[in-house]
């Protein structure tokens, strides 16, 4: 017999309020992974619920690296 693994939504944004689904994923661990993934690509905040326990269960959040300014060194002619 199959076990059937629970299915967990992705998020991204604020928990309370302006949350955008992005996809469901089978698997917790699958989800975490998908939810890092996606974090890599586009910074910012992300969650998985889960929707049997009605609860936040990972959550997640990334920052834009800042853009590297190239030091030039004056030279005298």
């Amino acid at each position: 017999m199959k076990s059937t693994l629970s299915k967990f939504d992705i998020f991204a944004g604020e928990i309370q309020k302006n949350a955008i689904w992005l996809e469901a994923v089978a698997g917790l661990e699958e989800a975490k992974i998908k939810m890092e993934q996606v974090a890599a690509r586009s910074p910012g905040k992300y969650f998985v619920y889960c929707s049997t326990t009605r609860s936040v269960v990972a959550t997640l959040e990334t920052h834009r690296k800042p853009a590297h300014k190239a030091k030039s060194k004056g030279h005298s002619a």
